[in-house]
């Protein structure tokens, strides 16, 4: 009987041929004397060691040499041993007791580094000491506003507010002299170096304090409306069989009314269309898609099965569900974005730009949100009410002799502007969505509109990144869907009745007038007018008028109208959509308390950039050298100066 023993401490004893290839010649350990990873070291530097891409904030390196030039030696060694040092992308030294008449290759510590210095000078009144060498890595160039430096007891955050400082502990003895300051809270972790040489401050070397954006932002989680078509036509039917002279008969009150019928409609959304919570992940790809999460489930639950019955067949075909849902959800996003490339609109073709881009517009930098916040704006945007109800009440004037003919909507003009609702509009305050209105555009003309959807929701949009005070905010109304679509009526009907010849100067909001319009009007005159003589110039005064919307008085605003010859009964329609407005502001959750106003047109109403313009348009040139050119609140002032 023979029994064959394998054991791996004993060497086969083969003569390796040197013709043979390297593979067999490799003694491979084996699987059992391998050592087993185990985790991965805590740490903001081996994070930032083992991620693959660069930090998304350039690391710092901040040192007070006391003269750089006997310390080269020590900084080439440091940049040569050590990595963090070699990939620092911002070297920055002060006291570096050079002059001017030192090149600065020769102060070059590696070839990837550009080299920058600032001496101090004779103007000074000391002959040494001072001055700031700062050192770029050229191969990857990050763009930050960071200030750094031996700031002695003097603390930069005083003047300017907005920066923090990163440095905590003292770099030297027990003061922190050395502070280094950027835009970004939390931005960088402070560690102590070694000083350079006989230096007495502490090297600083900043570390991004970089955290994944999944772990950084909650998952939002929220509630939409699931639209099928079988919800649609529940919708229609309902709306249909809807008696709707019951609400007629009801009351008298066209508020009365309204409230009945929006919250009737309402109510019918509720019942029919089922609605369902969804979870935006912070990294969630535009491609993923409720097939993707259903192949993931199956795939997890034929996973366990397999763990317990021992047969696997079946995960593996779940597996290979889940690539096939991520193809084919990737290329149906892909068709999405070549129709919006397709379409004649200028609005699809940027937002595919946007897309496939991935240009986001910069994250609002609003004040937290609290409901004294709301409240503040709320008042502040409400600042003009008191000084047009005065004027209201001494603005009222006889109409015209002659008047126009009155508006008279029919049921195919609002078939019509429902069928044209953009859909991906927000709802107003009174809850109606513009898909209910495109939708159901043939149950819901009725021939009577009400004048009482005058509750708008203001958004207040930050005008630069870091807003300082609340003139800041720039108010943008949500209003009602419902009187979006009157006010277009309305508007169509304001200018085919206004004259082609009033205020001929005016590039906004009419027929064939644009920007391009108003560029090549300004040009045409001002050349014409420098080749007429010579010594002829041309002076210009850009105006941009502030709380434009906010200002409009409406008892003055409706004297201008009936002296354009509108109807008397539109004239005092838009008097009352434009007084006892209740107004809220919404800002996060919290929702300010109501005010009542009765000044300005609301920033985002269809109706306010026209109303604005027949406000303005009497604000005209009385003499034949002077030129005023509007494009809505933008105006010029152009002054022909002959020699």
């Amino acid at each position: 009987m023979f029994h064959c023993i394998y054991s791996t401490h004993l060497k086969p004893s083969v003569t390796p041929d040197p013709r043979w290839p390297t593979e067999i010649l490799r003694e491979n350990k084996g699987r059992g004397t391998r050592k087993r990873p185990r985790g991965k070291r805590a740490g903001v530097r081996n994070r930032l060691r083992a991620r693959a891409h660069r930090a998304p904030l350039p690391s710092i390196l901040l040192a007070n040499v006391q003269s750089l030039d006997n310390k080269l030696d020590d900084l080439r060694a440091r940049i040569k041993f050590q990595r963090d040092i070699r990939d620092c992308n911002l070297l920055c030294f002060t006291e570096s007791w050079l002059n001017p008449a030192v090149p600065n290759h020769t102060i070059q510590p590696a070839e990837f580094f550009s080299v920058h210095h600032m001496d101090r000078t004779a103007d000074s009144g000391k002959l040494r000491g001072g001055g700031v060498c700062v050192m770029f890595q050229t191969q990857h160039q990050d763009a930050a506003l960071i200030v750094v430096g031996d700031f002695n007891s003097s603390n930069i955050k005083r003047a300017v507010p907005n920066l923090y400082q990163h440095v905590t502990f003292p770099t030297r003895g027990n003061r922190t002299l050395d502070h280094c300051y950027n835009p970004y809270k939390d931005s960088y972790k402070a560690q102590a170096h070694p000083p350079f040489g006989k230096s007495n401050h502490a090297a600083i070397f900043l570390l991004p304090k970089y955290k994944q954006r999944l772990k950084r932002e909650a998952t939002v989680q929220r509630e939409v409306a699931h639209w099928t078509d079988q919800s649609v036509a529940a919708l229609q039917d309902a709306l249909d069989d809807a008696d709707w002279d019951m609400f007629q008969r009801s009351t008298d009150d066209v508020d009365e009314f309204t409230e009945a019928v929006v919250g009737f409609i309402g109510k019918l959304m509720d019942d029919t269309i089922p609605r369902t919570t969804i979870k935006k992940f912070p990294n969630q790809k535009p491609w993923v898609d409720r097939t993707i999460h259903e192949a993931l489930n199956s795939c997890t639950a034929a996973y366990n099965a397999g763990i317990i019955s021992g047969n696997m067949d079946k995960y593996m075909s779940a597996a290979y569900g889940v690539h096939r849902a991520v193809r084919e959800a990737k290329g149906r996003y892909g068709k999405k974005l070549e129709t919006q490339f397709q379409q004649s609109g200028s609005t699809s073709l940027w937002q595919g730009l946007r897309t496939i881009t991935d240009h986001r517009s910069p994250p609002s930098g609003l004040m937290s949100a609290d409901e004294s916040l709301a409240n503040e704006l709320n008042t502040f945007f409400a600042r003009f009410e008191a000084t047009s109800s005065s004027a209201n009440a001494n603005g009222a004037c006889a109409g015209p002799t002659i008047e126009q003919r009155p508006l008279i909507i029919t049921e195919s003009d609002v078939r019509r502007v429902f069928k044209r609702v953009n859909t991906r509009k927000a709802m107003g305050p009174d809850g109606i969505c513009g898909r209910v209105l495109k939708a159901c555009a043939d149950q819901l003309t009725l021939g009577i509109v009400p004048s009482s959807f005058k509750q708008s929701t203001i958004v207040p949009v930050p005008k630069k990144p870091r807003p300082s005070n609340l003139n800041d905010y720039r108010p943008v109304a949500l209003t009602s869907v419902v009187m979006k679509c009157f006010e277009k009526l309305v508007r169509d009907f304001i200018t085919s009745s206004l004259p082609a010849s009033m205020d001929p100067l005016q590039f906004a909001y009419r027929h064939n007038r644009s920007t391009d319009n108003a560029i090549a009007y300004l040009l045409h005159t001002t050349l014409t007018h420098l080749d007429e003589g010579r010594g002829n110039y041309v002076k210009m005064l850009f105006v941009d008028y502030s709380s434009t919307f906010n200002t409009i008085i409406p008892s003055l605003l409706t004297t201008k109208l009936r002296d354009l010859g509108l109807h008397t009964s539109l004239c005092n329609w838009i008097s009352n959509f434009l007084t006892n407005r209740p107004q809220s502001v919404w800002v996060g959750n919290c929702t300010s308390s109501t005010l009542t106003l009765s000044s300005g047109a609301p920033q985002g109403c269809v109706l306010s950039p026209l109303l604005y313009s027949l406000y303005t348009y009497d604000c005209t040139a009385t003499s034949s050298s002077t030129i005023i050119v509007k494009f809505a609140d933008d105006t010029i002032v152009m002054g022909l100066i002959s020699s």
